[in-house]
């Protein structure tokens, strides 16, 4: 999963040609910034983490990773990174402009806007 979150990571700091984008700097720091916050309130060492904080931090980097993103629609450039990874990690070589990535770009939106919808409906206040 460590990929796929990183495609959606750098997908949120590049343009269209995969460059770093304008917004780059303002959502890594804005990432940066809730890491140290959280590190700051969450740990008794900064400098000497336990097991128990870094594998927490873990789970605390993959959320500041998402910060920023918006799958946007069917060709959002998070979908087409996801969709390239996905074709990557098994094994195929297929244009980005191919019906096979325009069906996964689809396929993965359904799964964002399912996902979406649930988490929608939790109460995190409780």
């Amino acid at each position: 999963m460590g990929e796929y979150n990183q495609a959606v990571a750098w997908s949120t700091v590049t343009d269209a040609s995969g460059l770093p984008g304008p917004q780059a700097v303002e959502i890594n720091n804005l990432r940066m910034d809730f890491v140290e916050k959280w590190i700051g309130a969450n740990t008794v060492d900064k400098n000497a983490l336990t097991q128990e904080e870094k594998d927490k931090l873990k789970c605390v980097l993959r959320v500041a990773n998402r910060l920023g993103v918006d799958i946007g629609g069917e060709n959002s450039i998070v979908l087409r990174f996801l969709s390239s990874k996905v074709a990557y990690r098994s094994g195929c070589t297929v244009d980005p402009q191919s019906e096979a990535l325009r069906r996964l770009r689809a396929i993965l939106l359904g799964f964002y806007n399912q996902d979406k919808g649930y988490l929608d409906s939790v109460d995190l206040q409780r």
